[in-house]
């Protein structure tokens, strides 16, 4: 599961749970903000235990999203 928003949103997110989990440093977080690679769209996993309602769920990332090809 996933959420998707803007940079800065799925970068709070992330910053949220890395911070609640005390993760510490760039090698131990959570997970890796996604760019879409011809959207300006941005997703990072959904972590179970932290929910956030200004982001958009979904089930899982679509084969685009990790297409190299620019459309």
């Amino acid at each position: 599961m996933y959420y998707t928003g803007t940079k800065k949103e799925c970068s709070e997110y992330n910053s949220v749970v890395k911070n609640a989990l005390k993760y510490r440093g760039e090698e131990e977080g959570w997970g890796n903000v996604i760019k879409h690679p011809s959207k300006s769209k941005y997703a990072v996993e959904k972590h179970e235990s932290f929910s956030n309602a200004g982001l958009t769920k979904v089930e899982s990332l679509s084969e685009d999203w990790f297409s190299t090809e620019e459309k």
